[in-house]
């Protein structure tokens, strides 16, 4: 926070005010600073960018700072966003999150008197959406090269489906290093095998995977050597995220169960538990279940016997073996 500290000083001696400000700390390994400003002696505001990572401590930090001038409507428009909203605002969506968490996100604003803090990790959340277009604005006034810095803030903005947030984030090159990943003595190598993995497939940059029924999803980007890792149970340090990076180098799959919802929208399964649809990538606010076979929104493949054999019993139970049938014919053809 050191650097923050210093530009806000710097900002105050240029008589120019903060309306609003945004820094991302350890974030995929990088680290800036937003600002929209007021310069009182010219009276224009302005988008301030500072690339934190590039600052020599023996330069002065204000020869970093790059300025883009905004409209005045669009400054009017963002300091309306911010007060009607916040006047409404449940304070408990104000959280408290360490600034020393992996992907941390800062934004205060200044507005009517009011400073508010908002933090997160990685990405903005969907109860706040009201930030998302400021966000944009700010990007759209910096540097091209933050683009991609954008599109993982606003990931969540519209997004239909359960997003998770990574607990880790190591910047290694995986392909080419992978046993450096875990020369850690704690690893047990021969715990588990490919076999022990329930799941798991790769789809885009992301692989997806089942083990002792915990997800785990893993995300590498080949051109900036980042690889981000999410488990509720496991860490880099454990057996069952040895055996999947493995399988991940190995190109080893056993692909999900597929289940297509309402014609377009492809889910992953890997089970069924009290007539509900264990989906990996869940859709928000929405459980799957075995209910939804009857009014045909789903068609299943990849599923194995023994599941087939537990919707089968559902449905007999409840239905005609004629409409069993209808059911089933329409589910898995």
């Amino acid at each position: 926070m050191e650097y923050i500290h210093k530009i806000r000083k710097v900002l105050e001696k240029k008589n120019e005010k903060i309306i609003l400000d945004m820094y991302l700390k350890n974030y995929y390994n990088s680290n800036s600073y937003y600002a929209i400003i007021y310069n009182e002696k010219i009276e224009k505001f302005k988008v301030l960018f500072v690339p934190i990572d590039l600052i020599d401590i023996l330069t002065p930090i204000e020869e970093y700072f790059c300025y883009q001038f905004i409209f005045v409507h669009t400054v009017n428009y963002i300091l309306n966003t911010i007060r009607d909203n916040e006047i409404s605002i449940n304070k408990n969506l104000i959280r408290s999150i360490p600034n020393n968490y992996i992907n941390y996100i800062e934004i205060n604003t200044h507005v009517a008197s009011n400073n508010n803090k908002y933090t997160f990790n990685e990405f903005i959340d969907n109860d706040l959406d009201y930030l998302f277009e400021i966000i944009v604005i700010l990007f759209e006034h910096s540097p091209n090269i933050v683009s991609e810095l954008c599109k993982k803030l606003i990931i969540a903005y519209n997004n239909k489906y359960e997003l998770y947030k990574h607990n880790e984030i190591l910047n290694i090159d995986y392909l080419n290093n992978y046993n450096n990943l875990f020369d850690n003595k704690i690893i047990n190598r021969n715990k588990y095998n490919f076999n022990d993995i329930d799941y798991i497939e790769k789809i885009g940059k992301k692989t997806y995977a089942i083990i002792n029924n915990e997800k785990v999803e893993i995300e590498y980007n080949d051109n900036t050597k980042i690889l981000s890792i999410y488990s509720p149970k496991y860490n880099i340090n454990s057996d069952e995220i040895y055996i999947i990076t493995k399988g991940i180098i190995n190109n080893y799959k056993k692909p999900f169960i597929r289940i297509k919802y309402n014609k377009d929208i492809i889910l992953l399964c890997y089970g069924i538990e009290n007539n509900i649809f264990k989906i990996f990538n869940r859709l928000n606010d929405k459980d799957i279940t075995i209910k939804d076979l009857v009014n045909k929104k789903l068609k299943i493949t990849n599923i194995s016997n023994d599941i087939k054999k537990d919707i089968h019993n559902y449905l007999l139970d409840k239905y005609t073996k004629n409409k069993v049938k209808e059911i089933e014919d329409f589910t898995y053809n």
